[in-house]
C-alpha cells in the first residue's frame, strides 16, 4: 500500500499538470531611451522624503458591505451527458485554418434525454489537455473545466484546448495575440450560434485559465457576461516570468514542461477523430513548436543568454500581460488569489484595474498556487464553499438570479500571524499609512585597517593590468567575447573573483556570518555610520517559502520546514530586526526597500524577506519578499506608487535603454518590490528583514549577469548620507471586519 504523503505528493505533481500557468497598469508612458550607462539616479534626501512624486490616489467603492452571505439551491437536473466538438478557427492574418478540440457536457432529465431548452454556457479555455485531465480522480478532474454541479443547475459547461495544446491543431502561442486576440473571438462565435447556447457565456477557470477569461473579457464580446478568474497573472513580465529583472526558474521550465508535455500524449479526441491523420499529424506539430516556434524553448533559452533582447520588457511581454488589456473588461469579474501564489503580485493589482469601471471582487487566501486553484478550506473560516460563491456569481449575471452576488465583501483577505479572513473596504485601503524602518547595520569590521595592509584585490589587479598577462588577459576577453556573442566577459568574471579577496570587506562579512541578527531595524533615521556585508552567490534560496511559492508548492510538500520558517536561509543573510513591538502591527498591502548597496563585482542580485519573529526572538517566519537586479534598477517615477510622500511600490522598465552599470566598490540606490502581503504582528513579536544576493528559484540572472558577479562582497550601507529603509503600508485594526456568514 502507498504511504499517504506520497499519495498525496503524486496528486499534487498531477494537480500542477492542469493548475501551473502561464500584467501593472496600462503602458501608456514611453519608454525611458537612456544613453548607454547613463545613471539617472533618483537620490532621495536624507530625511526620506522624494520631492517630485504626488502620493497616488486611493479610492474605495461607493458602498462598502462587510458580510458574506451564503448561496445554493437545488439541482434541476440529475444527470450530464458529454460530446467531443471541433472549432474551427481562422487566422485572419495567413488565411488559413485550424481546428480546436473541445468537449461539451450538457443536461440531462430524469430519462436521460439531453436537455434541448438553450441555455447559458461557462467557458473553460484551458492549455491542460482537458480530455487526459478529465480521466483525473475527484476533485482533480474539475479542473478541467467541466463541473456536473453547475451543469445539474442549468447550465452548459464547454471546456476548450487552446491553439497547439491538448488535442487541438496549430503552434502553443503561451497568450499571443493569435490566441488571445484571433482565437477567442471565434470561440465565442461558435458559441451563440448553436441551437443549445441562449447567447450568455461566463469564463472560469484557475491559472492558465483564468488568464484566458480575463482575455476573453478584454475582448468584449457581447456574449461575455461575467467572469470568475482563480490565481491568475495580471503582468506577464514582472509577475512571474522575469520578476525583478531576473529570470524565474523554479515555475517557468516547470510550466512550458506541462503544456507541452501533456500535449505529446494520444486523447480520445484524436484517437477517435474522423480524420485518422490526427494524431500523427497534431505530434508533428507539436514537436516542430516545441523546437522552432518563438515559444516556449527558443523564448528560454534566448532569455538566459540574453540573446535578442528577450531578457527585456518589451511588446512581447506587453501582449502576453491581461493587465495591459484591463480597462476593456467592462463585465462583473472575480478575482481570486493566494498570498503565497504564484501570481501574488498581479491579484491584487487587477482588482485594482478594474473596480472603478466595472464590478470585481478579490479574494485573497493563504494559499499557493495548487491549493489556491481549487479556492481550498473555506467553510474551515467560516466562508461560503468556492463553489456556492461561483454559483452565486453565474445565477445573478447569466440567469439574472436574486443571489445578491453584486453585495459580496468588495475585498475579503487572509491575514498572515493570525490565520484569519477579514474583509475590507478595498484594495488599497484609503487609511493605509506608512511605516519606515531604517536599517541600523553594525559598525564597520576591519580584522585589519586599510592604512596597515594593502587591498588585496586591487594588488591582484593592478599586477595583472601592468604584466604582459594583462595584455594577454585582454586579447583572451576579447576573443572570448566575441565567440560568445558578448555572454562571457572575461575581464568582469576576473574582477568578481577577486574583488573577493578586499581586506577591508572580510571582517565585516565574518562578523555577518557570525551574528545571525546583526541588524537592527528603527523608526529613526540612523545617525551612525554602519554597514553590513554577506558573500555573495547566485544559488541563495534553497530552503525558503520562495522555493515553495515558485514551485506550485511542490518544494514545500518534499521540504515543509522550508516552506515557511526562515531560519536555515538567514543562515547566509543579513538581518535586521526590530524591538518587540509595543502593539499590534496590520500589515496590508506592497512594501518598498530602498537600499544602498555595493558589491565587489560588476552585479549583483538582490533578495529581501519580510519576516516575522515570534516571542522567544529565534523562530522566523516568511511573509513575502522581492528580488531585483542591481544593473535593473532604473525606478520610474511616474508609474511607480507613492503614499505620504514615501515609496511603496517601485516601477522598474527592465527594458535594455533603462539598464545602468553597476561599478565594483561603488554604492548606489536599488529600489526593490516587495510583493503585497497582509499580516498582523503581535504585540510582543519581532518585524525583521532578510537581505542576500539571490533567491533561486524566484530569479535567476542571465547567463551574462551571472559570469558578472558569480561571487563576490554584497554590502548594505546604512548611514545618514544613504539611509537604507523599508516603506511598510500599515492600516488600523478598525479597517477588518470579520466576515459573518448569514
Amino acid at each position: 500500500m502507498i504511504p499517504t504523503p506520497y499519495l498525496a505528493l503524486v496528486a499534487a505533481v498531477f494537480s500542477l499538470f492542469i493548475t501551473a500557468c502561464g500584467g501593472s497598469s496600462s503602458n501608456n508612458t514611453p519608454e525611458i531611451q537612456l544613453p548607454p550607462n547613463q545613471v539617472p539616479e533618483s537620490h532621495i534626501p536624507p530625511d526620506g522624503t522624494p520631492p517630485t512624486p504626488p502620493d497616488n490616489e486611493v479610492t474605495a467603492p461607493k458602498q462598502a458591505n462587510y458580510q458574506w452571505h451564503g448561496y445554493e439551491r437545488s439541482e434541476e437536473f440529475p444527470s450530464t451527458s458529454s460530446q467531443p466538438l471541433w472549432i474551427e478557427v481562422h487566422n485572419n492574418n495567413k488565411n488559413d485554418s485550424i481546428r480546436l478540440s473541445a468537449t461539451l457536457v450538457r443536461p440531462q432529465d430524469a430519462n436521460g434525454v439531453t436537455v434541448s431548452t438553450p441555455l447559458p454556457t461557462i467557458v473553460t479555455l484551458t492549455g491542460y489537455s482537458q480530455s487526459l485531465v478529465g480521466l483525473a480522480p475527484p476533485p482533480l478532474n474539475s479542473l478541467a473545466g467541466a463541473d456536473p454541479y453547475f451543469v445539474q443547475r442549468g447550465y452548459n459547461y464547454l471546456t476548450v484546448d487552446m491553439r497547439g495544446t491538448g488535442s487541438s491543431e496549430g503552434a502553443w502561442q503561451a497568450f499571443g495575440a493569435l490566441s488571445t486576440q484571433n482565437d477567442i473571438p471565434q470561440i465565442l462565435d461558435f458559441i451563440v450560434k448553436q441551437e443549445w447556447s441562449n447567447g450568455s457565456v461566463a469564463i472560469n477557470g484557475p491559472s492558465l485559465m483564468g488568464i484566458n477569461g480575463l482575455f476573453a473579457g478584454a475582448t468584449q464580446h457581447p456574449s461575455v457576461k461575467a467572469i470568475f478568474a482563480t490565481v491568475p497573472m495580471g503582468d506577464a513580465y514582472r509577475d512571474i516570468v522575469f520578476q525583478g529583472g531576473q529570470i524565474n526558474i523554479g515555475f517557468i521550465p516547470l510550466w512550458i514542461g506541462l503544456v507541452e508535455g501533456l500535449g505529446l500524449f494520444p486523447t480520445p479526441a484524436e484517437v477517435t477523430a474522423d480524420n485518422p491523420t490526427q494524431l500523427i499529424n497534431n505530434l508533428i506539430t507539436r514537436i516542430q513548436s516545441l523546437v522552432i516556434e518563438e515559444f516556449p524553448i527558443g523564448t528560454i533559452s534566448k532569455a538566459l543568454l540574453n540573446l535578442d533582447g528577450m531578457a527585456y520588457d518589451s511588446e512581447f511581454w506587453r501582449e502576453r500581460s491581461v493587465i495591459e488589456f484591463a480597462d476593456k473588461i467592462q463585465v462583473p469579474t472575480f478575482i481570486v488569489g493566494g498570498l503565497d501564489d504564484l501570481f501574488q503580485r498581479g491579484e491584487p493589482l487587477l482588482y485594482e484595474a478594474l473596480k472603478n469601471h466595472t464590478t470585481a471582487k478579490l479574494l485573497m487566501g493563504p494559499w499557493q498556487h495548487l491549493d489556491g486553484s481549487m479556492i481550498a478550506g473555506l467553510p474551515d473560516y467560516g466562508l461560503p464553499e468556492a463553489r456556492q460563491i461561483q454559483l452565486a456569481w453565474f445565477d445573478r449575471y447569466l440567469k439574472e438570479m436574486d443571489t445578491k452576488a453584486e453585495a459580496f465583501p468588495a475585498v475579503t483577505q487572509y491575514f498572515k500571524v493570525e490565520d484569519t479572513f477579514y474583509t475590507l473596504e478595498d484594495w488599497p485601503h484609503p487609511e493605509t499609512t506608512v511605516q519606515t524602518f531604517y536599517l541600523k547595520g553594525k559598525p564597520e569590521n576591519k580584522i585589519l585597517s586599510s592604512s596597515d595592509l594593502i587591498n588585496i584585490g586591487k594588488l591582484l589587479n593592478e599586477t595583472i593590468n601592468n604584466s604582459p598577462l594583462g595584455s594577454v588577459t585582454n586579447l583572451l576577453s576579447t576573443l572570448v567575447s566575441q565567440v560568445t556573442l558578448g555572454i562571457v566577459d572575461i575581464n568582469k568574471l576576473l574582477g568578481s573573483v577577486v574583488g573577493v579577496a578586499d581586506i577591508e570587506k572580510l571582517g565585516d562579512t565574518l562578523m555577518t556570518l557570525i551574528d545571525p541578527a546583526p541588524g537592527k531595524l528603527i523608526t529613526e533615521p540612523n545617525t551612525e555610520i554602519g554597514t553590513s556585508s554577506v558573500l555573495q552567490h547566485p544559488i541563495g534560496g534553497l530552503c525558503s517559502r520562495s522555493s515553495s511559492q515558485w514551485t506550485a508548492g511542490i518544494l514545500g510538500m518534499l521540504m515543509p520546514f522550508c516552506a515557511h520558517n526562515n531560519n536555515i536561509n538567514e543562515m547566509a543573510e543579513i538581518t535586521f530586526t526590530t524591538e518587540p513591538l509595543e502593539e499590534d502591527m496590520i500589515i496590508y498591502g506592497p512594501i518598498a526597500a530602498e537600499l544602498w548597496v555595493s558589491t565587489t563585482a560588476h552585479n549583483t542580485g538582490l533578495s529581501v524577506t519580510i519576516t516575522q519573529v515570534d516571542e522567544s526572538g529565534i523562530v522566523s517566519t516568511a511573509l513575502t519578499n522581492g528580488v531585483l537586479l542591481g544593473s535593473m534598477r532604473h525606478l520610474e517615477e511616474e508609474r511607480s506608487r507613492y503614499l505620504e510622500g514615501k515609496l511603496i511600490q517601485p516601477w522598474h522598465p527592465f527594458t535594455q535603454a533603462a539598464e545602468l552599470t553597476v561599478t565594483p566598490g561603488e554604492p548606489f540606490l536599488a529600489q526593490v518590490e516587495i510583493f503585497p502581503t497582509s499580516a498582523i504582528i503581535k504585540k510582543g513579536q519581532r518585524l525583521r528583514v532578510s537581505i542576500s544576493s539571490s533567491d533561486v528559484t524566484h530569479g535567476l540572472s542571465t547567463l551574462p549577469d551571472i559570469l558578472a558577479g558569480p561571487i563576490g562582497v554584497l554590502t548594505i550601507h546604512s548611514d545618514p548620507e544613504r539611509p537604507s529603509r523599508v516603506n511598510t503600508p500599515l492600516i488600523p485594526r478598525s479597517a477588518l471586519h470579520h466576515p459573518t456568514l448569514n
